[in-house]
């Protein structure tokens, strides 16, 4: 009778030993892929361009000066000053029973800065057309002056250095925002991603933790190896046992518990991730169901839906079944 009544003992210590100790990290891997865009021109031959602008470059297109198919323009407007004021602020010092015992004033600059821009694109083979305005916006205030004279002679003697410099720098951003456009638009660009993370458990006290780890190192050390220009049939291979060992996770913790839930949300999100880095959007967009299903944080199960349905999108509208292939004329 004893042997009986101890196994059920130990089995509700090892579960509540569980419960109390579900804690998870966030663990780093380094993914590469091949962003793929929006647009594409599917045709390799017809992936050229030209641009008034040497700052503008379409990743996986070859630029040249007559006969692109893209046709790139760029129009940057300059910079506006507006709303130039000398501020007055009132400070006042107070006693412990609230009576004002001084008052001071100071005085400061103000301006708005305003740069606008224009990116035309022309396919000479659709025949299309798009235009992008771009703006960017700048409230400036100096430094505080103990006269209103003060204040306006520092604004008026640097007021050419400041419209320059809001100029630089709005230019650089408008013209960066106008790359990134064309490269989402139609640019195959190659990406490296060192922050992407893995739920791992976090508590030496689970019984899980050492094979959890474990199978995180594996994981690391392969996707670590992932290359944005080559195939990655040979790191599903692979990975095949690391997912196995996520599955079987699940399947060992059942349950309603929070920390049960917990430990299988773990295992479901790494596993939506490893389908998603792997081009295989439809069983990141199921697992992505089942973080939901599971009922501990269905915003992420949410997120993987959400990614999923893009990237099958963008496989399909790109003609192909992988992120990881090699791009001719990389842009800087």
């Amino acid at each position: 009778m004893k042997y009986y009544f101890l196994l059920p003992v130990v089995w509700l210590f090892s579960i509540l030993g569980i419960a109390q100790s579900a804690n998870l990290d966030r663990e780093k891997v380094q993914v590469s892929y091949v962003k793929l865009p929006s647009h594409p021109i599917l045709e390799k031959e017809n992936r050229t361009y030209s641009s008034n602008s040497s700052a503008l470059t379409i990743s996986g297109y070859k630029r040249q000066s007559e006969e692109a198919v893209l046709t790139v323009d760029f129009d940057y407007h300059g910079t506006q000053v507006e709303d130039v004021n000398i501020n007055k602020e009132k400070h006042e010092k107070k006693d412990k029973e609230g009576n004002v015992t001084s008052t001071t004033y100071t005085y400061a600059a103000t301006a708005n800065y305003t740069s606008t821009g224009t990116l035309i694109i022309n396919n000479s083979v659709s025949g299309g057309s798009k235009t992008q305005n771009y703006s960017e916006k700048k409230a400036y205030k100096s430094s505080d002056y103990s006269t209103y004279n003060k204040a306006r002679d520092y604004y008026n003697n640097n007021k050419d250095n400041l419209r320059n410099k809001q100029n630089a720098s709005h230019k650089s951003i408008i013209v960066n925002n106008a790359k990134a456009y064309l490269n989402a638009t139609f640019g195959f660009v190659p990406t490296i991603n060192k922050y992407e993370f893995f739920w791992i458990l976090g508590s030496k006290k689970h019984p899980e933790f050492e094979n959890h780890h474990i199978n995180f190192d594996k994981l690391k050390v392969i996707i670590d190896n992932m290359k944005y220009d080559q195939p990655i049939d040979e790191l599903e291979k692979e990975l095949e046992p690391v997912i196995t060992y996520f599955e079987n996770v699940v399947e060992k913790y059942q349950g309603k518990k929070k920390k049960l839930r917990k430990v299988r949300y773990a295992s479901y999100y790494n596993l939506a991730n490893i389908y998603y880095y792997l081009d295989q959007p439809e069983k990141c967009e199921a697992y992505g169901q089942k973080i939901i299903d599971n009922d501990y944080d269905k915003a992420d199960g949410r997120y993987f839906i959400r990614i999923a349905k893009n990237l099958k999108q963008k496989l399909e509208s790109n003609k192909v079944d992988s992120r990881h292939f090699s791009v001719d004329y990389m842009a800087e």
